[in-house]
């Protein structure tokens, strides 16, 4: 009881706390508690006779440690529920915790500083003598108690840093997971917009079996839409040849909001069931969708709403629209759009906030985090706002910030964490301090009362941990730069070494090239001869490719069917050229896989730093859009950004 009282209040007074009565009443709830806890122990003792000054062997004095462990719950159980008694409503977790924290410290008390006294007032003689006698044994022990004390000083002081710092890479998760999905929504809706640019008399059917599996891979969208234009003379004649089309009634609702506008009609909606309320609606009879749509056109490029209300929600939640324009079709007015190309419709995909941020914390396990979101694009209008139900006000509660792009527009989100989130973390990791602290302790003691250690194995153990972790870190690494099916860079290792050959191509005023690739009817492949098939086949065609580069230029997987190559010191475009060409005819053998012998081509865009543009992002998409050309002119065809070749 002595040995516990003097821990915890000498814990508590250099932790900063007032010698205080509530400080001397909390040490001795936790004394008074302790008395039926010795009481416990002494009897375990006693029975197994067991003295711990007397050199007992390893047997007892380990004996001695588990029943001080296991006896010091009684203490910390009975004392914390005292001093926690005017406020305790029930067992929450911070009751727990407290449990746990009083626990280790009644355990350290125990096996540390209960020898100690015993040791001094030996039966028989005076202290001076028992001092002298034990010496051996008490000083090594009040070195530890001492070192222990250093400890949980020092690991206080940090505990609020290291909670902070692991809020923040929380928030980074959320980020780069927000961030992912954003990117895999858009990627989604570029294959629909591919799916049904010149295919716009698509089935129902059609439809479903492409976009739900496209929903299914990515949670957060909630619907993919078909929209067609319509001139206002042919609603009729659509809408009859759309009512035949389902077994769902089909009405077009929406009157245009001028005389002379066109209609986009939700044809086609996936999923269904969750979405009928917009089917047949003409979304270019809102201002805002139709506002999306003209700059979709004008730019010729996916573009967000603004938060809006969506027509089949029931509920009031914010929710936008991606509108990507499909060609080719009819023009629409010159007082709705632009001329520069032809439009057959919008590919639409439709999001509500509140599921996206709910899939980007469930994905980065957080549950503690309020989220506030903030158009940029929209004099940072307050756009959605969420609060976990079980935390406190966030009055003073501290923020992690960051934009993010959605399609057209930026968004700012802000991540607040209040200050009883922060404070159950430097619970949790004061728990996890003592817990060292008690492991250190115990072995301490041991070591110290029987002479025996288990130092050499400690060691041991430590190292091995250390390599498995050195291993893992080191596995861990090279999955975050290569892709795993090809073992080639990936898009994020890619761009970082694109990125510093275009700085040292600028220093020395040299020329870059970058080789998109595509290889031609892979999904064909993939979906008659299996995807084990499909990822052997591209293991072989990324072995062939590389084996046919410079060591100074690097090949990555980009994604998918999709690969990229970084050429360096270019002295003329002629290169790329040649280099393709080599690529496409390595491509012409024919690759042997399980038995089966398949020949594939690719289509090559090329794009020159710094003819094409001045940056990773502007290369990539000049590549990327040259590559789109060559496959549109011909399978195994090489173009160039800006103009064919």
């Amino acid at each position: 009881m002595i040995g516990s009282i003097t821990f915890n209040l000498g814990v508590q007074l250099i932790n900063g706390a007032d010698f205080s009565a509530s400080v001397i009443f909390m040490a001795m709830s936790i004394g008074m508690c302790a008395a039926v806890q010795a009481w416990v122990n002494y009897r375990c003792i006693a029975y197994f006779s067991i003295n711990i000054i007397a050199s007992p062997s390893l047997r007892k004095v380990t004996l001695f440690v588990i029943f001080a462990f296991i006896c010091s719950l009684i203490a910390s159980v009975s004392g914390s529920f005292i001093v926690e008694l005017p406020n305790i409503e029930y067992l929450d977790e911070h009751y727990w915790t407290n449990v746990a924290i009083w626990w280790l410290g009644d355990f350290l008390g125990v096996i540390i500083i209960a020898p100690i006294i015993l040791a001094c007032i030996k039966h028989g003689q005076n202290i001076a003598q028992s001092i002298a006698h034990n010496r051996a044994l008490i000083f090594p022990l009040l070195l530890v108690f001492v070192a222990l004390i250093i400890i949980q000083t020092s690991s206080n002081k940090s505990l609020e840093r290291n909670s902070l710092n692991e809020i923040s890479v929380r928030s980074q998760l959320i980020e780069k997971n927000l961030n992912h999905q954003v990117e895999n929504y858009l990627n989604s809706l570029a294959l629909l917009a591919l799916k049904l640019s010149g295919n716009s008399d698509i089935t129902q059917e059609e439809f479903r079996q492409f976009t739900l599996p496209l929903i299914e891979q990515n949670p957060g969208i909630r619907a993919f839409s078909w929209n067609p234009l319509v001139e206002q003379q042919h609603v009729r004649e659509f809408q009859a040849q759309t009512d035949s089309q389902t077994d769902v009634r089909f009405k077009v609702r929406g009157v245009p909001l001028k005389a002379d506008d066109p209609l986009v009609v939700v044809k086609w909606i996936e999923p269904f069931a969750s979405n009928e309320r917009a089917f047949g609606f003409n979304v270019f009879s809102n201002s805002a969708r139709r506002e999306a749509m003209i700059r979709a056109q004008n730019n010729n490029r996916p573009v967000a709403t603004e938060t809006i209300q969506l027509v089949q929600l029931e509920t009031k939640e914010p929710g936008f629209l991606i509108f990507s324009p499909i060609n080719p079709g009819p023009s629409l007015g010159t007082s709705t759009l632009t001329h520069s190309f032809t439009l057959s419709g919008f590919a639409v995909g439709v999001f509500v906030v509140g599921d996206i941020v709910t899939e980007s914390l469930k994905s980065s396990s957080v549950d503690y985090m309020s989220v506030k979101i903030l158009d940029s694009s929209a004099n940072d209008d307050v756009i959605y706002q969420y609060t976990p139900t079980d935390t406190s006000p966030i009055d003073n509660a501290i923020e992690f910030s960051f934009i993010q792009q959605v399609a057209t527009r930026e968004w700012t989100v802000v991540l607040s964490v209040s200050e009883d989130v922060v404070s159950l973390f430097k619970a949790n990791r004061s728990v996890k301090s003592l817990v060292y602290e008690s492991v250190f302790g115990a072995l301490s003691v041991l070591l110290i009362i029987t002479l025996f250690g288990t130092h050499t194995n400690l060691l041991a153990q430590v190292r091995r941990r250390t390599r498995e972790l050195e291993a893992s870190r080191d596995t861990l690494k090279h999955y975050a730069f290569n892709d795993v099916l090809t073992g080639l860079p990936n898009r994020r290792m890619f761009i970082k070494l694109t990125n510093h050959a275009l700085n040292v191509a600028t220093r020395n005023g040299t020329m870059v090239s970058m080789l998109f690739l595509d290889l031609n009817r892979f999904k064909h492949v993939n979906d008659s001869l299996g995807h084990d098939f499909g990822d052997k086949l591209l293991v072989e065609v990324s072995t062939r490719l590389s084996q046919n580069l410079r060591r100074s230029d690097v090949m990555a997987r980009f994604g998918g069917d999709e690969f990229t190559i970084m050429i360096e010191n270019v002295t003329s475009t002629d290169q790329a050229v040649v280099l393709s060409q080599k690529l496409l005819e390595v491509l012409k053998e024919p690759i042997h896989i399980g038995g089966q012998s398949i020949t594939i081509s690719t289509s090559i865009g090329i794009a020159t730093f710094p003819r094409d543009g001045h940056n990773v992002d502007a290369i990539l998409r000049a590549a990327d859009i040259a590559m789109y050309k060559a496959k549109e002119s011909s399978l195994g065809y090489v173009c160039f950004a800006n103009h064919s070749d």
